[in-house]
C-alpha cells in the first residue's frame, strides 16, 4: 500500500497536487512539482523534505485507507425497512416503437421487448411493499416505466388511486416517461390533474428523429409525438411547460440541426431538454459518432466555459452542456470542505439499494434502479415474495470492494462514480466481477483528473461559485 496518495496536476497557469488524504488541491513551484512526479511511486517518499514541508502545513497525511466498505452497510436494514422515498413500477416490457439504440433492442446486453406486463394485483403488492418502509419519509414519489408505460393507461390510473387511498401525512408525486404517441386528451388531462412529472422522448427535428425512433413498420414517430405536445399545449398550457424532453443523441445525428432546432421550434423552445450520447455500459458491440459529433460537442462545452467565467450570458449556452454546471458545482463544493479521508471509505458512485430508488419490475423482483441490466442476477436485491435480499443490496452498495486493493492506493477515490449501472454484466451472470469493476475505474480516473483540471483552470480565471478557495 502507498504511504500517501496523491495526483500532480499541471495546467498552463500553473503546478498544483491534488491531495486525497484531505481531499485538497494545493499549488506548488516548477521544481517541486517535478520531485513530486519523481516520488509519485516510491516507496520512501514521506522521507523527502518536500513532502515533510507541506506535511507540517497539515496536508500528504499518511494513506490509512485500509477498508473498502460503504458507510451505509451497517444501517441498510433500518434504511430498507423506514426510509423508502421512490417507487418504479416497471408496468411493462411492450413498446408500441421499434428505437434503433433502444437499451431492449438487442443492442445492448439486456432483455428485449416482450409480452410481459404487470397486473394490479402485483402492482398493488408493490405498493403495500413500499408504503410499509416509508415511515421515516416525508416525501414519496412514484414513477412509471416500460416499455411504453402509456400501453397500461389503465393500470397506471388504477395505481395512482391507490397510492393515494394508502397514504395519509405524506406528499406523494408521480413521474413518468414516455415516448409520447399514446397521449391522448384523457391521458393529458389525468397527468394535468394529478401533477404528474412527464419525461417525453424526442430527438430532434423530423429527420433526426424519425432515423431511429420509428413504429415497427418503419414509419417514423416525430409527427404523432409533436401532434400530442401541441395538443397538450392547447388543453393544458400551464402544465404542457412543465413536460420536459429527453434526447438521445444517437449516431446518426447531426448535433449542430439538432441544437438549432431546438432553438427555433415554437412548441419545444421553452422546455427543459436533457440530452445525452448512447450509454456505452452494456454495448455488444462499439458504437461510433461521426467526426462533427465531437467538434460540436467541444464548441458548445466551450461555451459552457465562457459563461461560468461571466464573458457569455445563459442564453447562448446549449442544453447539451448545461448540465454540466451541477458537476463542476460538485466538484467545487467537494474541494472546499477538505475533508480527511477516513480509514473507513469507499468510492463515491453507489446509491444505498432500494432506498433512493425500488424498481419493481413486471413479475415483482426488484432492482436498484431502471439503468441495470436486467438479464443478469448481479443486480437483484429480492422480491415481492422473498422480500429484501440484504446480502445481494450489500453487494451492489459494495461493488467498490471488488477492486478494495486498487482502491487503497488509487488518487481518484473520493472523485469515484462507478456505481453497479456501469459494471457490466453478461446475460445469466449471478455476481459482479473485479474484471468487469476494473474496466470501469480507467474512465473512472479520467474523469476525475478532467474535472480536476478544470477545476484548476477555472479557479486560475476567477471562477469562484461561492466566493471560496478550492487551492491552497
Amino acid at each position: 500500500m502507498k504511504a500517501i496518495v496523491y495526483q500532480p496536476l499541471r495546467t498552463p497557469g500553473g503546478y498544483y497536487i491534488y491531495d486525497r488524504s484531505v481531499n485538497t488541491i494545493f499549488s506548488v513551484s516548477a521544481d517541486e512539482y517535478q520531485e513530486f512526479k519523481r516520488l509519485q511511486d516510491d516507496a520512501d517518499a514521506e522521507r523527502s523534505p518536500v513532502v515533510q514541508h507541506y506535511r507540517q502545513k497539515g496536508l500528504l497525511r499518511p494513506n490509512e485507507v485500509s477498508i473498502i466498505r460503504h458507510p451505509a452497510t451497517d444501517i441498510l436494514p433500518h434504511y430498507c425497512e423506514n426510509r423508502l422515498n421512490y417507487l418504479i413500477l416497471q408496468v411493462t416490457q411492450q413498446c408500441n416503437l421499434r428505437c434503433s439504440y433502444c437499451a431492449y433492442s438487442g443492442l445492448y446486453y439486456n432483455r428485449q421487448h416482450n409480452s410481459e406486463r404487470m397486473d394490479f394485483e402485483t402492482a398493488k403488492r408493490a405498493i403495500d411493499f413500499f408504503v410499509a418502509r416509508t415511515a421515516e419519509s416525508d416525501r414519496l414519489h412514484m414513477g412509471f416505466y416500460g416499455g411504453e408505460p402509456l400501453l397500461e393507461f389503465d393500470l397506471i390510473q388504477q395505481c395512482v388511486a391507490y397510492v393515494r387511498s394508502q397514504v395519509e401525512g405524506k406528499q406523494v408525486t408521480f413521474g413518468l416517461t414516455t415516448n409520447g404517441t399514446l397521449l391522448t386528451d384523457e391521458k393529458i388531462k389525468f397527468f394535468a390533474e394529478n401533477e404528474f412529472q412527464l419525461l417525453l422522448s424526442l430527438d430532434g427535428s423530423k429527420k433526426e428523429h424519425d432515423a431511429c425512433r420509428v413504429f415497427p413498420n418503419g414509419q417514423g414517430s416525430f409527427d404523432v409525438v409533436m401532434r400530442n405536445l401541441r395538443r397538450a399545449k392547447e388543453l393544458y398550457p400551464d402544465y404542457a411547460k412543465k413536460i420536459r424532453i429527453s434526447t438521445v443523441i444517437s449516431p446518426k445525428a447531426e448535433l449542430n440541426d439538432m441544437l438549432e432546432y431546438f432553438k427555433s421550434d415554437e412548441v419545444l423552445s421553452d422546455k427543459y431538454i436533457t440530452m445525452s450520447p448512447l450509454a456505452d455500459t452494456g454495448l455488444k458491440e462499439q458504437v461510433d459518432y461521426k467526426e462533427s459529433f465531437h467538434l460540436v460537442r467541444r464548441y458548445e462545452y466551450l461555451k459552457y466555459l465562457f459563461y461560468l467565467l461571466g464573458k457569455i450570458d445563459r442564453q447562448y449556452v446549449s442544453e447539451l452542456v448545461i448540465k454540466s454546471q451541477q458537476n463542476t458545482e460538485e466538484t467545487y463544493r467537494a474541494l472546499q470542505r477538505h475533508n480527511v479521508l477516513p480509514a473507513c471509505t469507499c468510492p463515491g458512485g453507489p446509491c444505498i439499494p432500494g432506498v433512493k430508488k425500488l424498481f419493481v419490475m413486471t413479475d415483482g423482483r426488484f432492482y436498484p434502479c431502471e439503468k441495470i441490466t436486467e438479464s443478469s442476477d448481479c443486480g437483484q436485491i429480492g422480491s415481492l415474495d422473498a422480500g429484501f435480499d440484504q446480502k445481494n443490496m450489500e453487494a451492489v452498495l459494495n461493488v467498490g470492494a471488488l477492486s478494495a486493493e486498487e482502491c487503497k492506493d488509487c488518487w481518484a477515490l473520493s472523485f469515484c462514480k462507478i456505481c453497479a449501472a456501469q459494471i457490466e454484466c453478461k446475460d445469466g451472470q449471478t455476481q459482479f466481477e473485479k474484471a468487469d469493476k476494473l474496466r470501469a475505474c480507467k474512465k473512472a480516473r479520467l474523469s476525475a483528473a478532467a474535472d480536476l483540471y478544470e477545476a484548476c483552470v477555472l479557479h486560475e480565471f476567477g471562477y469562484r461559485p461561492n466566493e471560496k478557495e478550492i487551492v491552497l
